[in-house]
């Protein structure tokens, strides 16, 4: 066996919701594709390593075919070992490099290449592209992440400082530690003369403290210190791609594509500069936001798409939104959906986001309540509509235009990422009964890893919770009461890591209130079978 930097040093990997075919199906439907449906669709996945991605989409979407290819051996061998103990006959991972895929691979009709783009040689990121045609289908969506500049030109300062001083330690825990260490004195040692610079140096250092331990040191050494990290302007990223016949359908991300976050002014001079092409308009986005990274999708150049979006076509989604209800000051709300909708200065905010949305529409508030209140559930267009007049109450019903008014609402809030369309609806409980299952998925990534992936596709942090000995026991075979002392039983003797929560010599009520607790927490998160 030949080792990889990837075998010598393992790169945690996590589930990618932007990488999911739902997400790439939206995105080709919502500008006019008819892309396959994604539970009976092929995939292919390039630079898969263990599987992470691929693993809980083949679990959740049975009908359709998964193909992953990694360089990385040993990676593949966790992969493969995994998907047997989940019984995956839908997932094939292979140990392969890139340049091996040629058309006896057959086509596919959405094509992943996630964090490998700008991390390979010219003639890779050729056959990537050419993959991208190639092995295709019509009305087929490939995904390609890479860097971008300008943002590239700060955090190329940062990268070329430790990879000077790195350069110097063979051991792959040196290489990470001394980089870090550098990077933290060099921002610390710069004069007051040299502020900007500083500041520069100092935003890169904190974006990667800001990372989790395991996900820093992953990121230091394949990333910042990697021999090969390429970013491209993306007009020159599109260049390469027009060469392979293909073009530019969207980002995964569709609310990077607007220019909302910017003043009228400044909108009206980039649609003024832009025209109708959107690669230029894009392209100055970039600029503007001094953009570092994108997850851009393509598709064959001789299919159409349809530029201009109608509030109407929210018809064809389900919606989901984690978004929460907040005040004019942006302080949260926790009040019942009939107090909710009697306030005026209601707006909905997504943890963590800058962004709030309101309206004063009330079948158009309504929808978005609801959708606050349902969370991870994925309602239809119908659904939600019928939901939200029932809602509004009699007044709604004098309304005419209550469809449009929603239809509206969403095409605005997904635009401001408050809420997520989708394609697909999976099935899980919102609710843990007597005898609770979790995701087999959930259940043996538990086992090893503190994140884990959700039936929606989204990880879950379970680290400072009794999660890792709790979840893999949710086999649907073990009531409440045994839960509950499973647990009891593990804080008498705790293994490392297990929360005293409650006290070793708590009574068993306790317990199986801290069970219910952490159950609830699986249900708002889809980790459990319906």
């Amino acid at each position: 066996m030949t080792d990889t930097l990837y075998d010598s040093v393992p790169y945690q990997t996590l589930a990618l919701p932007q990488t999911h075919t739902d997400r790439l199906a939206v995105m080709a439907v919502l500008f006019g594709k008819t892309p396959r449906p994604i539970d009976r669709c092929r995939v292919l996945e390039l630079a898969c390593g263990s599987g992470h991605n691929l693993i809980p989409m083949a679990y959740g979407l049975p009908g359709s075919e998964f193909v992953g290819l990694d360089l990385a051996e040993t990676a593949i061998h966790r992969g493969v070992q995994a998907a047997a103990d989940l019984g995956l006959a839908n997932l094939k991972l292979v140990h392969a490099n890139i340049l091996d895929v040629d058309a006896s691979w057959g086509l596919f009709d959405y094509i992943i290449a996630h964090g490998v783009y700008s991390w390979v040689p010219a003639n890779v990121q050729e056959h990537i592209l050419s993959i991208c045609k190639n092995n295709l289908a019509p009305q087929g969506v490939a995904y390609v992440s890479y860097n971008t500049f300008p943002g590239w030109h700060m955090r190329s300062m940062a990268r070329e400082i430790m990879r000077f001083h790195a350069g110097h330690f063979d051991d792959p825990g040196q290489k990470i530690q001394q980089a870090r260490g550098i990077l933290q004195f060099v921002v610390s040692a710069i004069p007051p003369s040299m502020a900007e610079y500083g500041r520069a140096l100092a935003r890169e250092l904190k974006e990667i403290q800001e990372l989790a331990p395991e996900l820093q040191s992953n990121y230091l050494f394949h990333d910042q210190l990697a021999e090969l990290n390429q970013p491209f302007y993306f007009h020159q990223f599109m260049k390469a791609v027009m060469g392979h016949g293909l073009k530019y359908l969207a980002e995964a991300e569709f609310f990077e594509m607007q220019s909302l976050l910017f003043d009228e002014n400044v909108q009206g001079t980039l649609a003024r500069l832009a025209g109708s092409d959107i690669l230029i308009q894009e392209q100055f986005m970039d600029f503007l936001k001094g953009r570092k990274f994108r997850q851009t999708l393509l598709h064959h150049a001789d299919e159409p798409v349809t530029r201009s979006l109608h509030p109407g076509r929210m018809r064809d989604f389900h919606f989901s939104s984690m978004s929460r209800p907040v005040d004019r000051d942006g302080a949260l709300i926790d009040e019942p959906p009939d107090r909710l909708m009697a306030r005026d200065d209601l707006a909905f905010k997504r943890p963590k986001g800058a962004s709030t949305l309101g309206t004063d529409h009330i079948v158009a508030k309504a929808a978005l309540i609801l959708l606050s209140q349902v969370w991870p559930e994925r309602l239809s267009f119908d659904q939600l509509l019928a939901g939200a007049m029932d809602l509004a109450g009699p007044a709604a019903q004098e309304l005419k235009d209550g469809p449009d008014a929603v239809g509206d609402i969403l095409l605005s809030a997904f635009s401001a990422n408050i809420v997520e369309a989708h394609v697909h609806a999976p099935r899980f409980a919102r609710t843990a009964g007597q005898v609770p299952k979790a995701s087999a998925v959930a259940r043996l990534q538990a086992r090893s890893q503190t994140k884990i992936t959700s039936l929606c596709h989204k990880t879950i942090e379970l680290a400072g919770t009794i999660g890792p000995w709790l979840l893999p026991l949710l086999d649907g075979a073990r009531n409440r009461a045994y839960l509950a002392q499973a647990m009891a039983d593990l804080a008498r003797r705790p293994p490392e890591g297990f929360p005293i929560r409650p006290e070793p010599d708590a009574p068993i009520e306790a317990w199986e209130a801290a069970v219910a607790t952490e159950l609830g927490h699986y249900g708002r998160h889809a980790l459990l079978e319906a």
